[in-house]
């Protein structure tokens, strides 16, 4: 059967993120509407302690006017507590767009003005980069903040046990967009992974969330035209392309090592990589190029990884300019949650990127780069056969 809000998000609006965004927050609001369980737990997770709330009031896009300027908050609710307390809340949502600092500020200032006992200012989000701009707003005035993601609604919603078919239609959507909390992963996961479906998609979902929830400014503009995800080459990576394919710019997951002509660093797990990849027919004498990247590689590889250059032993591939490689239970062993292990992963592929590009002579080597004969994408998936 057809997932309501699956079907109802596919007709939203597309022409901003914004839409999306009110799509998210009007779904949610009707449960907070409609079921005080819901807002009870809700509320117990924003203030960190129960609350018996005996009456409320919710509204999304109120229109809040400040001096000019007009705001429209995502979620603002006003209830009154059994202990007679009153309590203002003001919720900003996010899914695919950036925190704003001075829209934050506003509503604090909204807050300010409103007649309660107390007040409290509240961000959803998506991933943990917009987490971390929400906390790192310089907000001045004295208002209490709480900063959560969206997996953290979906187990507030999940952790009810409502026998509610609309509720979990709700929870499936937020799943299929993987808005809640994932299973980490696991060293005997890995050393089936062969045989296993499964792990493969949380390999994909990790890259999905490594994509659309972190920032990739470290890398240069060129190489963001047209970034995607693929899974592979025995591989699950994000692929930043150049319009030539001059080069190609690759960080994920490497579970099968043959078509890139490596070894895996650990038998019993699948690698973190980084490559960098050229057509090596129209690539042939670039001595320099490979001379600094080995002049790099030398001091990344003393930090833990694994780093081959083309033509040195143990890379096979002469498509490979660069391969950087470590054991991704090397990276996670001391991450036992989804979203910590996502965070380690992230922080390992920053470093690497920082390493290659805080150095400008290496993009300015890179981009001397001939295109490949044919970059046409038909032509690029052949590929498959050489790389």
């Amino acid at each position: 059967m057809a997932n309501l809000f699956g079907q109802l998000f596919t007709f939203r609006p597309r022409e901003d993120y914004s839409s999306i965004e009110n799509f998210l927050t009007e779904s949610f609001a009707y449960f907070l509407r409609r079921d005080k369980d819901v807002c009870e737990a809700f509320v117990a997770r924003v203030l960190g302690r129960k609350i018996k709330i005996e009456g409320y009031d919710l509204e999304t896009q109120r229109v809040e006017r400040l001096p000019g300027r007009t705001r429209f908050p995502d979620l603002e609710l006003m209830f009154r507590a059994s202990s007679g307390e009153t309590y203002a809340i003001i919720s900003e949502h996010k899914w695919n767009s950036e925190i704003r600092p001075e829209q934050l500020a506003d509503y604090q200032e909204i807050l300010s003005s409103k007649d309660a006992d107390h007040r409290h200012l509240v961000t959803i989000v998506a991933g943990a980069n917009q987490q971390r701009e929400a906390q790192l707003a310089p907000l001045t005035l004295p208002i209490d903040r709480t900063h959560l993601l969206w997996e953290d609604v979906y187990r507030v919603l999940k952790n009810l046990n409502k026998q509610d078919s609309l509720l979990g239609e709700f929870l499936e959507f937020m799943e299929s967009h993987s808005l809640n909390p994932g299973r980490p992963i696991d060293s005997e996961t890995m050393k089936a992974f062969l045989s296993s479906l499964d792990f493969k998609a949380q390999l994909t979902r990790f890259t999905n969330k490594l994509f659309y929830e972190h920032s990739w400014t470290i890398i240069p503009k060129r190489y963001l035209t047209k970034p995607e995800i693929r899974d592979r080459y025995g591989r699950v990576g994000i692929e930043f392309r150049t319009p030539g394919w001059n080069p190609t710019l690759v960080a994920g997951f490497l579970y099968d090592p043959r078509d890139h002509m490596v070894t895996l660093t650990r038998a019993e797990s699948v690698d973190l990589f980084l490559r960098i990849e050229a057509d090596a027919t129209t690539n042939e004498r670039i001595e320099e190029i490979l001379a600094l990247l080995s002049q790099k590689g030398k001091l990344l590889s003393t930090k833990g990884p694994r780093v081959l250059i083309r033509d040195e032993p143990g890379n096979d591939n002469r498509w490979t300019l660069l391969i950087v490689q470590q054991s991704l239970a090397s990276v996670i062993k001391n991450s036992f949650e989804e979203r910590e292990q996502i965070e380690a992963i992230y922080n390992r592929l920053y470093e690497w990127l920082n390493w290659l590009f805080e150095d400008p002579s290496v993009e300015t080597s890179l981009s001397s780069l001939k295109p490949m004969k044919s970059a046409t994408e038909p032509e690029a998936e052949a590929i498959a056969e050489t790389s």
